[in-house]
């Protein structure tokens, strides 16, 4: 139970004991006052694993996970991640050296960088709120969505001019990546002998930072003289460095520095040769399977929160909670312009979702009406067995439709002509721009199944909306009985064939002389 740690009383709702403050050597009433506060707020927020659930997601490029915190304040979460943990020999080696191999049983500290997740921003944007209001609800809500690719066996390395790869460990940041090493930097010392004190010179360890983005070395950090950190191009380092790369772990109140590869050397002269490279494990010699079991490299799945503590919930691996869909396979129909608001239609593998239980949708602006012809931004946020968020294009085509001339007849032997006239509705103006798209490269009019491009001999186009005449010198080659018209418009330079309208070829008849009777 919950204890107030001054009086002893206990509080309904934890399940934590503060027993003893004193070993904190502070028994303020000021200290005390907090502790009550902070103590039940930190077992409030703590994250329970029975409580989590992990599934896998069908994704485009293969499989990856959605991980649900449940009954844990969101703001709590910092992030949900990959813990790179490879078997390094040079990092064994080390450890039996200097006794330190019983910090292998931390193994988390021993990772060599993280793949972090992305969390689901579901934000209830049609609660009626400021977008600061529904942030807030949101950050204070119950639970956390985070989803996370899976990964194969593939980590950093540099990769030096000699063509030698040398695992690194790596921290993403948002501009660029981070990773570690040391070098040893020439001092100058008083040393006392027996004739005096004489300036010699030693080589100590000394901490550098390397800053690449997209495989490319930008900036390293190292000390000037005085010791002060400063940020220098490779271009311009006045001599060759030999760079250990390293993983710093905790020990006690201070940092260790763990050789993890061979050095390689970076220079003024060779720096565009040194690059970051992500490839198998296989490629990075430093990288073995010490224990036997097969595996090189381990990826822990871990939760972390902002108090510091990481769950390690990789177990969830055999018995996920269920398979979910990926919305991003979704695809958004192309609507027709119709004179109405129309509604997107969202498919996956060729079935339609239903809006609600597969799917909410939100436009770009709520005052937009998905009616005219156009393009149209629309986020689409998976419900139910979809998850994850994707942000589309809804686009609503013109209607192209005949206006007159459907059921028309031509008789054979006769001067007539026929005539189908077409519209192009876009939107509620009233313009019809159907002349100016039958236009280009593949316009043109089937008869049946026969195309007559634009230019045709065996028919007239004009303006008046689009108005195609068909001449007899084609309806007299037509077979009695029933064709089919259509035309092929080009919007965007795309193809638009019409719907098929029907006409009918009549027999040819013949009028007795001096009579008038056909």
């Amino acid at each position: 139970s919950k204890v107030d740690i001054t009086t002893g009383a206990e509080i309904e709702g934890a399940n934590l004991v503060v027993s003893d403050p004193s070993i904190t050597d502070v028994e303020t009433e000021e200290f005390l006052s907090w502790m009550n506060i902070l103590v039940p707020q930190l077992v409030e927020e703590a994250i329970v694993k029975d409580k989590i659930d992990l599934y896998t997601v069908k994704k485009q490029d293969g499989e990856g996970y959605k991980i649900v915190i449940n009954d844990t304040k969101k703001r709590v979460i910092d992030n949900v991640s990959y813990e790179i943990i490879a078997e390094l020999p040079l990092v064994n080696k080390f450890l039996e050296e200097e006794d330190l191999k019983w910090l292998k049983s931390k193994e988390l500290e021993f990772s060599l960088g993280s793949v972090i997740g992305i969390e689901e921003f579901d934000i209830d944007y049609d609660s009626g709120d400021s977008f600061i209001e529904d942030y807030i609800k949101w950050m204070n809500g119950n639970s956390s969505s985070w989803n996370i690719d899976s990964i194969s066996d593939k980590w950093y390395a540099i990769n030096d001019e000699n063509g030698n790869n040398h695992v690194i460990a790596v921290e993403h940041d948002t501009e660029m990546d981070l990773t570690i090493g040391t070098y040893k930097k020439e001092k100058k010392v008083e040393v006392e002998t027996d004739e005096g004190i004489i300036i010699d010179t030693v080589y100590e360890d000394e901490f550098i930072g390397i800053y690449f983005k997209d495989g490319i070395i930008s900036h390293i950090m190292m000390s000037d003289e005085e010791g002060n950190y400063r940020s220098v191009r490779p271009s311009e380092l006045a001599k060759e460095i030999e760079i250990t790369p390293i993983i710093r772990v905790p020990l006690f109140v201070t940092m260790i520095d763990i050789p993890i590869s061979t050095p390689f050397v970076l220079s003024a002269q060779n720096y565009k040769d040194v690059n970051i490279i992500y490839t198998d494990v296989d490629n990075i010699p430093d990288i073995a399977d010490i224990d036997g079991d097969g595996k090189k490299l381990n990826k822990h799945l871990v939760i972390s929160d902002i108090y510091k503590t990481q769950i390690d919930i990789s177990d969830k691996f055999d018995n996920p909670t269920g398979t979910l869909t990926d919305i991003k396979l979704a695809t958004v129909e192309n609507g027709i312009y119709s004179g109405n608001e129309l509604k997107p239609v969202i498919k996956v593998n060729g079935k339609i979702l239903e809006e609600g239980k597969d799917y909410r949708y939100i436009k770009a602006d709520d005052s937009i009406e998905y009616k005219n012809a156009g393009a149209y931004f629309i986020g689409i946020y998976g419900l139910g067995a979809y998850t994850g968020y994707t942000r589309d294009v809804f686009v609503i085509k013109p209607l192209y439709k005949l206006k007159d001339g459907d059921g028309s007849s031509y008789r054979k032997g006769t001067t007539d002509s026929l005539q189908f006239r077409y519209v192009r509705l876009s939107d509620d103006s009233g313009n019809d721009l159907a002349f100016e798209h039958f236009n280009g490269e593949g316009a043109g009019i089937w008869i049946d199944n026969k195309f007559y491009e634009k230019g045709n001999e065996n028919y007239y186009y004009s303006k008046g909306s689009l108005l195609i005449i068909l001449k007899p010198s084609l309806l007299n080659k037509l077979s009695l009985g029933d064709h089919t018209i259509a035309v092929t418009f080009l919007e965007d330079n795309e193809k638009v064939k019409t719907v098929q309208a029907k006409f009918t070829i009549l027999e040819e008849t013949y009028r007795l002389p001096m009579t008038g009777v056909e």
